[in-house]
């Protein structure tokens, strides 16, 4: 969400939204635990974007006396809706998300939590047990399937807690995993047992299929249906091979394959046909460095010998459905032993190593294989902190051995893209 403005209207934190003034239920549950403080990140980072924060609840101080705080809470109970015996809150703004319109009001698991936990902030600082009845209310949406009109997932054995939860859900990361931290302080001080099987299913969710959000960029925000990402593919000649025989080298590229399990999905791109460098297609190559044309339909690449690293051609996804596993299969031809390097672009623009496929004969074929999560959209550096701190809370309180491997692979995966 991207806003032109942000401060307090009525004492409660607002932004404008395409000339709409917006109360977001995770902003005000922020103030609800902060206080007037909630605002202070965007006076030093306004970069027009919602900031997506985590702070312990049980380690904040005691605001609940402060004017601000006061405001929050009582804005949550006043604009809490019910369905059944469960009280939500809306977003009062329409959004597009991945080429889908949601209509206005629509409901969020990442909301939902924040006010859970802000809630159960009030609880344990004025000791009320309206604040811990409120709260249970609030987690019950957690609980209720989406076709019941809830934010939760609930097919093929996973159970993932929905920030949007429309029609095609993407199983954002960061809801699911702010959801399961929200349930898991509200059974420990409820010490309710119907919490127990959601905790459990929705954790073994998380565990089963966290690895499809790591890739070279670090972690990934939600399962992508789409792509729209850049290869770069280096060409490398062997220096040695190179002096030894004394020919000028040459690499060339005759075609590039997108295979994946559907044939609707295969894709060719013949690099003599101009269309291939047609930006409105899903997958089409670009680069200077594509030269002119030789014998058999080849294309040669402009080679850089003495700095490969300067070679720029790009294979370029532009909203390309994703499968499980995509290969790309290059028919390439040189006169020198040589590799390819292929990297891919992150959320700043530069190139991160991928894949390099080595000791390529003088013609042939080469196969990269990926999987899907291997092209996913590259995220920003304030998501993938968000995503570590989360990651650091549910390892803490699950101690759990897996979160904290797959925690140390997405550090790592974001310290080397960056």
């Amino acid at each position: 969400m991207s806003f032109t403005y942000i401060g307090f209207i009525d004492g409660v934190i607002t932004f404008e939204y395409n000339g709409q003034y917006i109360q977001n239920p995770f902003e005000v549950s922020l103030q609800a635990m902060l206080g007037e403080k909630v605002n202070s990140v965007y006076e030093n980072e306004n970069n027009g974007n919602l900031i997506p924060r985590y702070y312990r609840f049980e380690e904040l101080e005691d605001v609940t006396k402060e004017e601000y705080a006061l405001k929050a809470i009582n804005w949550l109970k006043c604009n809490a809706k019910e369905l059944g015996d469960c009280i939500y809150w809306e977003y009062n703004y329409d959004i597009i998300y991945n080429n889908e319109h949601i209509k206005s009001p629509w409901k969020s698991a990442y909301a939902q939590s924040y006010a859970v936990m802000a809630l159960l902030y009030w609880y344990i600082n004025t000791n009320e047990n309206e604040y811990l009845n409120l709260a249970q209310k609030a987690a019950n949406l957690l609980s209720l399937d989406l076709e019941s009109g809830g934010v939760l997932y609930n097919k093929n054995n996973l159970y993932w807690f929905e920030e949007i939860p429309n029609k095609y859900p993407t199983h954002i990361l960061n809801a699911h995993m702010v959801s399961l931290i929200a349930l898991f302080f509200l059974k420990k001080y409820s010490n309710i047992e119907v919490y127990d099987n959601i905790i459990k299913s929705a954790h073994s969710s998380l565990l089963n299929n966290i690895y499809k959000y790591h890739n070279v960029l670090g972690s990934a925000y939600e399962i992508y249906s789409s792509t729209s990402v850049i290869l770069k593919i280096q060409p490398f000649i062997k220096m040695n091979f190179f002096r030894i025989n004394k020919e000028k080298p040459y690499f060339s590229i005759k075609n590039i394959e997108i295979i994946s399990g559907k044939k609707d999905k295969y894709r060719k791109i013949d690099t003599i046909d101009m269309n291939a460098f047609d930006t409105g297609r899903d997958i089409y190559i670009s680069g200077i460095d594509w030269g002119d044309l030789i014998s058999e339909n080849y294309r040669k690449i402009n080679l850089n010998l003495n700095n490969p690293e300067l070679t720029n051609i790009y294979l370029c996804f532009n909203g390309y459905t994703l499968e499980e596993k995509i290969d790309i299969k290059i028919e390439y031809k040189t006169n020198m032993k040589s590799k390819l390097k292929f990297s891919i672009n992150n959320s700043t623009g530069e190139y991160v190593h991928l894949r390099e496929l080595r000791d390529l004969n003088m013609s042939g074929n080469c196969l990269l294989s990926l999987n899907e999560y291997d092209l996913y959209a590259p995220l920003s550096s304030i998501y993938q902190e968000y995503h570590i701190v989360l990651l650091k809370e549910i390892e803490k309180i699950f101690k759990c051995n897996k979160i904290k491997k797959f925690r140390k692979k997405i550090e790592k995966s974001y310290k080397n893209s960056n």
